[in-house]
């Protein structure tokens, strides 16, 4: 398989013009990119260039997510463009410390779930406790998206 480094070198490019602080190459199919956006702000990424020249993306930091597939250079540039931008206004909340430790306790309970599933034997009545609780949450989390004035 060929890997095509004329897209890495694109995407570095232009993310090295956006403002990239740091970007390190895993191999030639990953690369971890940073923004030091303030003393207390960074955001990362990694980006993978599947075997047909498309494109994976995760933001690693503040907190995990998974941002999808890609298909070409123009769209993961454009995506990470306009999610620093975000960033950077979100940057500015006096709240900014709170979304982004709800955001990391929400990745560490992914984890927990991931882990319960693989490792453990849990009875159903518990798993129905625990998703009836997570509906909530959901529903409260749309709610306040509806009522929240929009940046």
């Amino acid at each position: 398989m060929t890997i095509n480094t004329a897209s890495s070198d694109f995407i570095n490019m232009n993310l090295r013009q956006m403002g990239a602080t740091d970007i390190k190459a895993i191999g030639s199919k990953m690369h971890l990119v940073t923004f030091q956006l303030s003393d207390t702000v960074t955001v990362s990424y990694i980006y993978n260039i599947t075997r047909k020249d498309k494109f994976f993306l995760q933001r690693c930091e503040p907190y995990a997510i998974i941002k999808g597939k890609f298909a070409d250079e123009n769209e993961i540039v454009d995506f990470i463009q306009k999610d620093i931008s975000a960033f950077r206004n979100a940057a500015k909340s006096r709240n900014y410390e709170k979304f982004s430790s709800i955001g990391k306790k929400l990745t560490s309970m992914v984890a927990n779930v991931e882990e319960m599933f693989l490792s453990c034997n849990v009875q159903a009545e518990l798993l129905d406790d625990v998703s009836s609780r997570l509906d909530s949450i959901d529903l409260e989390l749309k709610q306040i998206i509806q009522l929240s004035k929009k940046l």
